[in-house]
């Protein structure tokens, strides 16, 4: 005896109901705890070939511009320009943090004195986080008192890396 089996073709019916309400609650979700990235360039230069020869010439032509270099160290900032003798160190506060504010102070005091100097140079040891970097560079081009009253200092940063002793006696000997 043999059994017939009754082969019924139903088509399934996909059910997208839960999914859409996912959805409809999700986006909205979402979007509203979305963080919007707003990112910001800065405008860096690097050395050029005029300022490197100026940089090795001897002329003390009062006119000409500061060549200021600000070297960031582990325990505190190093501001030197040659030509006027300007060697000043600021050492870490008491609660060892780097002295933004006193470096903006004495960059202002600079400023009023040389206004058409618009160069600094920034030297940064390899331990020195990327934060502290950012935060000199903010320190050095402008000097804020308030939202309406910001003086720009030194809007021309160009970085690179402290010389190490190693560099300093490879330089010297060859």
């Amino acid at each position: 005896m043999a059994i017939r089996r009754r082969v019924t073709n139903q088509e399934a019916e996909l059910n997208v109901t839960t999914f859409m309400n996912l959805m409809v609650v999700l986006i909205p979700f979402l979007l509203l705890n979305a963080v919007f990235v707003q990112m910001s360039t800065l405008t860096l230069q690097l050395p050029d070939e005029e300022q490197a020869a100026a940089a090795h010439s001897n002329s003390d032509d009062e006119d000409a511009p500061l060549r200021l270099v600000l070297s960031i160290h582990a325990d505190g900032y190093e501001l030197v320009e040659r030509r006027q003798d300007i060697k000043q160190r600021f050492p870490l506060t008491e609660n060892q943090q780097h002295d933004g504010e006193a470096l903006n102070q004495t960059l202002l005091a600079i400023k009023q004195k040389h206004p058409a100097t618009e160069r600094i140079t920034l030297l940064s040891e390899p331990q020195i986080s990327y934060e502290l970097l950012i935060y000199t560079m903010d320190k050095v081009r402008a000097h804020i008192k308030s939202a309406e009253d910001v003086t720009e200092l030194f809007p021309d940063i160009s970085i690179g890396s402290v010389p190490t002793p190693e560099l300093e006696q490879e330089q010297s000997n060859g």
